[in-house]
């Protein structure tokens, strides 16, 4: 009986197993970026406002007419002379 009593006293303890229940440990991918040193850096910025020509214009016609083709949008460039639209015969 003391035999046993000692068996029992050596005996190393239980390791415990894990639990089948338990998930797998999820392995996730990693990237690497090589980087560079950098003189500057650009900082975006927004404003909030209204934007208004410098210049403007008063174009009309001398005769009464409907338009038959307008030659340009509001905003184009033109230069001096050019069509702009032209009224019906």
């Amino acid at each position: 009986m003391a035999a046993a009593a000692l068996l029992v006293a050596l005996r190393p303890p239980a390791v415990a197993e894990p639990a089948a229940s338990a998930p797998a440990p999820r392995i996730l991918p990693v990237g690497a970026v090589a980087i560079e040193p950098a003189d500057s850096y650009d900082v975006p910025r927004t404003w909030t406002g209204l934007v208004r020509a410098r210049r403007g214009a008063a174009l009309g016609f001398e005769l009464d007419g409907k338009l038959e083709l307008v030659r340009v949008d509001e905003g184009d460039r033109v230069e001096a002379g050019e069509v702009l639209a032209r009224l019906e015969d």
